[in-house]
């Protein structure tokens, strides 16, 4: 397997959580598993905040992505903007697309980026500033062929209920075509 290539990348803003958007019917879009090691089998999910800003160097150019609520296919889903210099993306539905295509339209090339890294999905320190704040952290676990996804859960005083309380939240996906490993 190939070595991953490393970026030095900069959390130039934490941005913030919006509650309908993170805890919401929609709230699956807005967290996301990082690369980040993990001591437990049960994925991490971190926010994507807000207004985030990640500063990373290409070729001595500083490229800033930005995220916005909402994208051409769906507002309640996560944009992403790129800008160096004076020049700034269209709106992506990820970062990959953000930075590879204004990377392209600068130097004039077919080079490709992983968002993901560009963003720094695989730095510690930057999924610990991303978690600041944070009171509840959704989850998801496997059932058969559907994904749970679980983005509330109430609580009580109420000590015969084991201090459970009205406000589960949840969603269920499933991935067509998508092959089991």
């Amino acid at each position: 397997m190939g070595k991953r290539k490393e970026y030095q990348v900069s959390l130039v803003s934490l941005g913030f959580i919006d509650e309908n958007l993170h805890y919401g019917p929609f709230s699956r879009d807005w967290w996301e598993t990082r690369c980040v090691k993990n001591i437990t089998k049960t994925p991490i999910l971190y926010p994507i905040r807000i207004n985030m800003k990640t500063l990373v160097i290409l070729q001595n150019i500083q490229f800033f992505v930005t995220v916005i609520q909402g994208h051409i296919g769906s507002l309640q889903q996560p944009g992403y903007i790129c800008e160096a210099g004076d020049l700034k993306s269209a709106v992506f539905n990820n970062p990959s697309g953000a930075i590879t295509t204004l990377y392209q339209q600068l130097f004039k090339n077919n080079t490709r980026f992983s968002g993901s890294l560009i963003m720094g999905h695989d730095k510690t320190e930057i999924g610990e500033k991303l978690l600041k704040d944070v009171n509840f952290r959704p989850f998801c676990c496997c059932l058969g062929k559907f994904w749970l996804f679980v983005y509330g859960i109430g609580i009580s005083s109420d000590e015969q209920l084991y201090y459970a309380g009205p406000g589960f939240r949840s969603s269920f996906y499933y991935s067509i075509g998508a092959k089991k490993k």
